[in-house]
């Protein structure tokens, strides 16, 4: 059973979204406010930027105010997305692009990837390997992910009733630094936030969760239709332990900062190969 996003049904719900989203990107908005200021901190001078999983474009804007003589390529898989972020952003130095975000790599490296909770929706293994090719050398990767406690109450609920894929797994922070060791980033700095949200009710929950695309676009979900007893036990699940006003709902979020650095040329006539970090520790420990 796949627990990866589907492409496909990604993009639909994003384009379903593009109306609605920003009603309720509050957590988004919070996020990528954090990630911005992280960036700022660094003081690096990019060249190239690519904003990957753009949405409606305001983090593009956001980094073409923090780095006015770069120039930003904004890219999203959801074309209403791109067609709503061109028409409220008209900055010379940001140009609009609608690709697959798995798959895509652009004709020229870049000195600066940032990605705002896009990363979640694509194969992680797949989407770092790209993002690394895609950087020049000492480029800088500052992105942010779903978290593996994200949503926890809705997977717990529904882990009651099935061992059906009612959320998108998602990597641990300590998975996300191997993965980035093992491809030869370097300067890894790792962070994570939680918020408790409390929702007014079931249906506002479900309803900016749709709002904002997050709906389950797994690969191995379940696609037949929830029975009425199913779901009823699903609301009383969720809502068993929940505070006596609204609904306390967690998000997890992962900060990654992370910069490109060259593998380390070998002398003539010499041959280095390369192990992961778990198959040297397993070779000391035997």
């Amino acid at each position: 059973m796949d627990p990866f996003p589907n492409p496909i049904h990604t993009k639909r719900r994003f384009d379903l979204a593009a109306d609605t989203f920003s009603e309720a990107d509050y957590f988004y908005r919070a996020v990528r406010e954090n990630l911005i200021e992280r960036t700022g901190e660094l003081a690096l001078t990019p060249k190239q930027i690519i904003d990957l999983g753009c949405g409606l474009g305001e983090s593009s804007l956001n980094l073409s105010q923090l780095f006015p003589l770069s120039n930003i390529t904004a890219i999203d898989r959801s074309e209403e997305m791109i067609a709503l972020a061109k028409k409220f952003n008209h900055k010379s130095t940001i140009s609009f692009a609608k690709h697959d975000l798995e798959n895509w790599i652009p004709e020229q490296n870049v000195d600066l990837i940032f990605s705002n909770l896009a990363l979640s929706w694509s194969h992680p293994e797949k989407i770092f390997k790209n993002l690394f090719e895609s950087l020049n050398e000492n480029g800088w990767l500052i992105v942010t992910l779903f978290g593996e406690e994200n949503l926890k109450e809705i997977r717990n609920a529904w882990a009651q009733i099935d061992n059906d894929i009612h959320v998108h797994p998602a990597l641990a922070a300590d998975d996300l630094v191997r993965l980035l060791s093992d491809l030869h980033f370097t300067d890894i700095v790792v962070d994570q936030d939680k918020f408790k949200i409390n929702f007014s009710s079931i249906e506002k929950l479900f309803k900016d969760l749709g709002n904002t695309g997050g709906r389950n676009c797994s690969n191995g979900r379940n696609k037949s239709l929830t029975s009425v007893s199913r779901w009823e036990k699903f609301i009383k699940n969720l809502t068993k332990n929940g505070p006596a006003q609204g609904l306390e709902v967690t998000t997890h979020c992962i900060y990654i900062i992370a910069k490109k650095s060259q593998r380390p040329k070998p002398k003539t006539g010499r041959k280095i190969d390369y192990i992961s970090v778990d198959s040297m520790v397993n070779q000391l420990t035997k």
